[in-house]
């Protein structure tokens, strides 16, 4: 394997000589099968602005999480161990840019523009933090795009990030859990 770009959030790789099926088998379960947490189960208190509930919910729940920010006290270590959400907004001025900052806990990636709210409008809302991968939520995915193409020198491999873990981190858990099936694999053919 031949690392051709490492950044924090996106990597490129190539492989000579290996099999595009394994290449393509990391990439699904990059894509698919690595836990991480999204917000969930929103309680829409009070919602003056022109928004609808659904829509603020939906765009709150696609926001990506710093899984590293997260508390756990459980001793199987879970991910968004009851982390709640609160966010209490009141606009005072002319217009006001509600902001991922503006919860009670800071774990977002970075300070995203949820919506904008006029004088005398409100957002008052709680949420919860759950763990999961895609194949129990679409909105788990740490990955934004992966994907790999055959060259003359081997398999190409891409892999960018939402941001919820580096792009080293995201390679090795998938690594780590392509390696536990194919062991698996091995030891039920024995």
């Amino acid at each position: 394997m031949k690392t051709l770009v490492k950044m924090e959030d996106h990597i490129e790789l190539l492989f000579p000589g290996v099999d595009i099926s394994l290449v393509n088998a990391l990439r699904r379960i990059a894509i698919s099968e690595i836990n991480t947490i999204h917000i969930n189960e929103i309680e829409i208190i009070e919602n003056t602005t022109s928004l609808k509930d659904e829509f603020l919910a939906h765009r709150l729940s696609l926001i990506p999480l710093r899984v590293k920010n997260i508390p756990c006290k459980c001793e199987d270590k879970c991910v968004g161990c009851n982390i709640e959400l609160v966010l209490d907004m009141i606009c005072n001025q002319t217009k006001l840019d509600v902001m991922s900052n503006h919860f009670n806990k800071n774990i977002f990636m970075k300070d995203i523009l949820i919506c904008q709210i006029k004088k005398g409008q409100s957002i008052k809302l709680r949420a919860k933090i759950v763990e999961g991968d895609t194949n129990t939520n679409y909105k788990s995915s740490p990955v934004s795009f992966a994907g790999f193409r055959k060259t003359e020198e081997g398999t190409k491999f891409f892999l960018q990030t939402t941001g919820t873990y580096s792009a080293k981190e995201i390679l090795e858990r998938s690594l780590d859990k392509l390696k536990k099936q194919i062991n698996i694999i091995e030891n039920s053919i024995k």
